[in-house]
């Protein structure tokens, strides 16, 4: 129950950030141009349908369309300092998570973008970790990060399904079936930038992973007992922004 409550908890909060990360924004038209410039602003209507004009500003700027590279809307928070343009991230991480003696370890790579702010990113990662057996966690992966600066803290959270590397095996005439479950997991760490997009993740947090191993007779198939699985563990996280 207690966990339950920590899951809906946290899945509000998450849920509040994007809201309010979404009222802080605006819609900004953008002119990309071949040479690598970037005109931000509001289009107005062209004299000619050659030429293509936006207002910057106190500045009018009008190019040919010969120019241009591409036409856009851009959200921009009311912070000129937190402006992205449709930015994707890609990050690697290491995690050691278990209780008292018991460690395991678990490797994932996640592919996300930012949510028209560069404080709230959503991901998908995919990974290999190993318990009783090995399986491969699919999992969503948000993560807030408070400030726009080279270091900064930030809470994450990711949840998902893991599929289990050994689905079944024979041993003395008993039929071993091994199942994945749900996972999720809490973070709460520290970024350091130290390249424009690269940046090293160090965090901690709660880990919860569910996996269950059925028994059966190998011949009448009959189900002589399931076995759960319930990890709950503390885990040190390490990754590599790229």
């Amino acid at each position: 129950m207690i966990q339950r409550n920590l899951f809906r908890g946290f899945i509000f909060f998450i849920c509040f950030l994007f809201y309010n990360q979404v009222l802080a924004q605006r819609k900004n038209d953008a002119v990309h141009l071949k040479n690598g410039s970037i005109i931000r602003g509001k289009l107005v209507e062209s004299v000619d349908s050659t030429t293509v004009s936006i207002q910057s500003g106190n500045n009018l700027w009008v190019f040919e369309k010969s120019e241009i590279e591409i036409v856009q809307k851009e959200f921009i928070s009311m912070n000129p300092k937190m402006v992205r343009s449709n930015k994707y991230e890609t990050d690697f991480m290491a995690s050691l998570h278990g209780v008292g003696s018991r460690f395991y370890l678990g490797l994932s790579i996640s592919q996300g973008m930012y949510l028209h702010t560069d404080k709230l990113l959503a991901a998908v990662g995919v990974g290999f970790e190993y318990y009783e057996w090995g399986v491969f966690p699919l999992v969503a992966d948000v993560r807030y990060y408070p400030f726009s600066r080279k270091k900064t803290p930030f809470i994450g959270f990711r949840s998902g399904y893991s599929f289990s590397f050994e689905p079944k095996y024979e041993e003395w005439g008993t039929l071993y079936k091994r199942k994945g479950g749900s996972t999720y997991d809490i973070s709460f760490g520290i970024r350091n930038n130290f390249r424009e997009r690269s940046a090293v993740l160090l965090s901690v947090g709660f880990k919860h992973q569910y996996l269950e191993q059925v028994r059966q007779n190998n011949i009448t198939l009959h189900e002589l007992y399931v076995t759960q699985y319930n990890y709950n563990h503390i885990s040190f996280n390490f990754g590599i922004i790229f």
